[in-house]
């Protein structure tokens, strides 16, 4: 096979291939990270409005699920930071 400038074409190596493919991932749990942020600032926000009412076990419901937000996003910044 030829390029269209006349040369030969190469074959990608499997290595470039993993390369292509893992910024792919990045790429897409960056914006999972990115959405997990928002997800938990909305979380709050929710849990905030809750705060200091008759439900306030919503609040503290909600509370528990924004931790476990927190925790799933410094684990994927971990892991971002690893595949760097």
């Amino acid at each position: 096979m030829f390029h269209a400038t006349g040369g030969p074409v190469s074959a990608p190596s499997p290595f470039d291939a993993r390369n292509l493919g893992m910024e792919s991932d990045r790429a897409a749990l960056s914006a999972l990270s990115t959405s997990l942020d928002e997800l938990t600032a909305r979380v709050t926000a929710i849990a905030d409005s809750y705060k200091g009412t008759p439900r306030s076990d919503v609040a503290d419901d909600l509370y528990d699920v924004e931790r476990s937000l927190l925790t799933a996003g410094r684990k994927l910044s971990r892991l971002l930071r690893s595949l760097r």
